[in-house]
């Protein structure tokens, strides 16, 4: 009897081990799932901000992009007793260690805000690529709200890595130590009335072809043998690269791209991409919020739906007056958004301006969109 007992004990314990972890779904499933959906009255939600820090990065000489001084942090938000946050923007101060005055935004090259650890989340999030990325700040853009009633939802402690370079492109003699202060504007959902729409956020680019036989992107070539082909390292230092299965770098016909260019010495370049695959959408939905990242003598950068033909949205830029640096570009921000669909194809068209013909003017033109989650 005994003997019976033991194997029944070590068949249930094989068995229990055999079982696989339950699927992930996505975001609205989970939240069904765990909290009551149903609309309360007398609520006073509070906008809470936490605020952090970068290590000093110091600027000596000219600093072009994705060259200067940087400082990667990973850190936590952490409300205790509450469950879940909303994130609904974020805003960048620079601020002189030595002085501890506020300093320019042209030393901004970028300040990136990620998931920290996106595996741990109890839903699956829709981005690929960009490291899971939640907001980049870039020159011209300093801050970042979302529309009223979306947010993105984010366990708590909300674990957060927060990547900041610097930059300088004007003064070849500047020595200046800087500390980056990041802000985060979140939401309790404790205190919420009604859950906000829940967005994720996508990364689209331009791309621009440095090898390879004629014709686009995908455009197939039987005179060349399919392989997988490299990822662009230079762009993914920012945050901005593909797992295995797609490579937005290297089509399977020999044609290779990069994210991150040299301007032609023309007086104008204009680039256009099919943005399709990166977009990745599994169903449709809307766009409600798009921040651009561009470089200096960018003119703008256009979103088109190649299938009805229509401009989307154009982001213009505004150069510095004085010296070289992005001073304003356009963002886009609505309750109702932008509807895009699973069978319809997309375009980013970007305009570099060169006049004076030269020769070392970098370029990057990315569209960070947030969508609403959810089919």
């Amino acid at each position: 009897m005994r003997i019976q007992i033991s194997i029944f004990f070590l068949l249930l314990v094989f068995f229990n081990s055999c079982k696989t972890s339950p699927t992930k779904s996505n975001f609205e499933n989970w939240y069904s799932l765990n909290f009551k959906t149903d609309k309360k009255t007398g609520c006073s939600p509070i906008i809470y901000k936490e605020y952090f820090h970068s290590k000093t990065m110091e600027i000596n000489g000219l600093a072009k992009s994705m060259s200067g001084d940087m400082s990667n942090q990973e850190v936590e938000i952490t409300d205790w007793g509450e469950d879940l946050i909303w994130i609904n923007g974020c805003e960048l101060t620079i601020i002189n260690q030595e002085s501890g005055k506020e300093e320019l935004k042209e030393y901004l090259c970028h300040s990136i805000i990620n998931y920290a650890a996106p595996e741990k989340l109890p839903w699956i999030l829709p981005t690929i690529g960009t490291d899971k990325r939640m907001f980049t700040l870039s020159q011209g853009v300093n801050s970042l709200s979302l529309p009223k009633g979306f947010a993105i939802p984010m366990i708590v402690p909300a674990s957060i890595s927060i990547g900041n370079q610097v930059l300088n492109l004007n003064d070849s003699n500047l020595h200046k130590k800087l500390k980056y202060e990041v802000s985060l504007s979140y939401l309790k959902n404790s205190e919420l009335c009604e859950k906000p729409k829940a967005l994720y956020q996508q990364a689209i680019f331009v791309t621009k072809k440095i090898e390879g036989p004629e014709g686009g992107f995908y455009q197939k070539d039987s005179s060349y043998a399919s392989h997988k082909g490299d990822r662009d390292t230079a762009f993914a230092k920012c945050g901005i690269s593909y797992d295995e299965g797609y490579n937005p770098y290297m089509d399977p016909y020999g044609r290779k791209y990069t994210g991150h260019w040299t301007v032609a010495r023309d007086s104008v370049e204009v680039i256009k991409s099919n943005v399709t695959p990166l977009l990745n959408l599994k169903y449709n939905t809307s766009i409600h919020y798009i921040v651009v990242h561009l470089h200096p003598y960018a003119h703008s950068l256009e979103l088109i739906d190649k299938t009805s033909g229509k401009s989307l949205f154009k982001a213009k830029v505004s150069n510095q007056k004085n010296g070289i640096g992005i001073s304003n570009v356009d963002s886009y921000s609505s309750q109702i958004g932008i509807p895009v669909f699973v069978d319809h194809e997309y375009q980013l068209i970007s305009t570099y301006l060169n006049p004076e013909k030269q020769k070392d003017i970098t370029a990057m033109a990315t569209m960070f969109l947030y969508l609403r989650e959810g089919e």
